[in-house]
């Protein structure tokens, strides 16, 4: 028996079992090894399974976005608003000073708006424009009733200003031409007065008949088959038919008018053109085509003896049987200027001589965003507002204030602002739009969007040196939208003849309107006119040269029922 205190001796495992104990050991540490290697691999699968998972919904998403903004668009094309308005803080995010962001910055959206009042839509009674005729109507009190006193004096009035509308009248007018049997020196003639009551031939159609036709059918957009029921109101039974045709003589009679129009067109240094598609009736295959309808606008100013004069405002419509680039080649060929069009490919011969330099819209190109921007704040007000879209409309936004304050600069003048403040603007812009270009899928709408401001800079930028241009063509779109109104009445042309008739009173009625002249007065008078001017001053019927032409050649007289006096105690004057 061994003592308690003395020391214990070890006993050495066996070598075989501690051998064999490490070797499982090392067999089991392997295996986990390679289970971890396998679950690695499993899980790297997953992830790149996940990734891809991920980049098509991101995908999927955007695409269901498109598709939704696509329809959104159609569907506001078709029934919603047409005007493209922002809010307030959107149009405040620049008012702090400008300086140049390097990288650039997208514009801090999070500025606070000062408080503001908008303006009160008026309720109440419509002003009373000072040029409309006035007729004045004294109420005063009766003979009997100031019979009863020993004096009348009048102290005062109060007067109330109402608005009055007299229905259209027909009536017929008998134009009676005088013969005479004249005696001089002994010698007896006979000689009858002439008169060609009707700017057409063989027609009784006056001048007022035709001007109401053609201002009600092209200018406010109503069809014949209207035009047809409202004569039928007043006791005038007028086909269509009749009207069609009356429409179509008369367009070729100011067949030299609208070719001076476009005389006039070629000689202005800046252009705008746009173009439209509109149905028209083909009668061999029983359906509708698609033709086209081209507008162009002049525009600029010119210096001349010390002082900017501006070009003659003339909107000339040129119909086409197709959109083909041939056909702005064709009317543009000869021009020498700036053409102010978006992008389409059918003018881009016309920029490779270098005759006519290409000038870009900014509408354009903000429309694109601004869609995008307008379905975001349908789902999202606040995704809305932090949008790569609502900031590009920023800095747009600020660009047109700069426009808004030259709006009565002459061209010199706006060169040199634009020089000044819109172009370090524009720089910043572009650093702004090619960082943003990499932050997005270049197939998506806001990819789409910054890819057409940037491959077209240029264009869009040239407004710049030359103080005759403008930031954008709505000036075109404007009279291009009023043929829009109309397609969506009339349906189609019925003929050709039709298409060229549209084409000729569409460019007489916008010229009108450029230049403020009244389309009905204009017509009336030019109508009665234009058979008996001589052809080499067709000029001077032209909206943007028009004078009311007073009463000349013979004598003529009307007779007419007088008028009653009104009775009890109102007078006119």
């Amino acid at each position: 028996m061994q003592p308690l205190n003395a020391p214990t001796t070890k006993q050495p495992l066996p070598i075989a079992l501690g051998a064999w104990n490490l070797a499982q050991l090392l067999g089991e540490i392997a295996a986990r090894d390679a289970t971890i290697e396998q679950q690695q691999r499993e899980i790297e699968q997953l992830r790149e399974r996940v990734e891809g998972q991920s980049e098509l919904l991101a995908k999927t998403q955007q695409v269901l976005l498109e598709l939704r903004a696509k329809l959104f668009n159609a569907r506001q094309e078709m029934f919603g608003a047409s005007r493209e308005r922002m809010n307030e803080w959107q149009l405040d995010i620049f008012d702090q000073e400008h300086e140049s962001p390097l990288p650039p910055q997208a514009p801090d959206l999070s500025i606070p708006v000062q408080g503001h009042q908008r303006k009160r839509r008026g309720k109440g009674r419509p002003a009373l424009p000072d040029d409309l005729p006035r007729e004045r109507v004294v109420h005063a009190m009766s003979e009997q009733e100031l019979a009863q006193y020993d004096r009348a004096t009048v102290i005062g009035q109060t007067v109330t200003r109402t608005l009055k509308y007299t229905p259209a009248k027909i009536s017929v007018i008998e134009h009676a031409c005088l013969r005479y049997a004249l005696v001089k020196d002994g010698v007896s003639t006979v000689r009858g007065v002439s008169f060609q009551a009707s700017p057409l031939i063989k027609s009784n159609a006056s001048p007022e008949l035709l001007a109401r036709i053609i201002v009600a059918h092209f200018d406010s957009g109503m069809p014949f088959y209207r035009l047809e029921e409202e004569f039928a109101m007043h006791g005038l039974h007028l086909s269509r038919n009749t009207m069609s045709d009356w429409t179509i003589r008369l367009s070729k009679l100011v067949l030299r008018l609208y070719e001076a129009f476009r005389a006039q067109l070629l000689s202005a240094p800046v252009i705008f053109g746009d173009d439209t598609p509109f149905p028209q009736l083909c009668k061999q295959l029983d359906r509708t085509r698609t033709v086209r309808l081209w507008g162009y606008a002049s525009a600029g100013a010119v210096f001349q003896n010390g002082q900017w004069v501006s070009a003659p405002k003339v909107v000339y419509y040129d119909y086409t049987a197709s959109r083909a680039g041939c056909h702005p080649m064709a009317l543009l060929s000869h021009y020498e200027g700036y053409l102010q069009a978006d992008d389409y490919s059918g003018w881009a011969a016309l920029f490779r001589g270098g005759k006519i330099q290409h000038v870009a819209c900014h509408a354009h190109a903000r429309r694109m965003f601004y869609k995008i921007y307008r379905q975001l704040r349908k789902e999202s007000p606040q995704t809305a507002r932090e949008s790569v879209a609502a900031q590009a409309l920023a800095w747009i936004r600020k660009l047109y204030d700069i426009e808004r304050k030259l709006h009565d600069a002459d061209p010199s003048e706006r060169r040199r602002v634009r020089q000044q403040e819109s172009a370090p603007l524009l720089h910043d812009y572009q650093l702004w739009l090619q960082a943003r270009a990499g932050e997005v899928l270049p197939k998506s709408g806001l990819g789409r969007a910054i890819a057409y401001t940037l491959s077209n800079w240029a264009a869009l930028t040239c407004y710049l040196d030359d103080g005759n241009l403008a930031m954008d063509s709505n000036l075109i779109e404007r009279a291009i939208r009023r043929v829009a109104i109309a397609r969506k009445n009339h349906l189609f042309f019925g003929s050709e003849a039709g298409g060229k008739a549209a084409a000729v009173f569409y460019s007489i009625l916008a010229t009108c309107r450029a230049n403020d002249v009244n389309p009905y007065e204009y017509l009336v008078d030019v109508l009665g006119r234009i058979n008996d001017h001589p052809v080499n001053r067709i000029e001077e019927l032209a909206p943007y040269n028009w004078k009311p032409s007073g009463t000349s050649g013979s004598t003529a007289s009307r007779d007419s029922t007088s008028s009653l006096p009104v009775a009890g105690s109102a007078t006119r004057h």
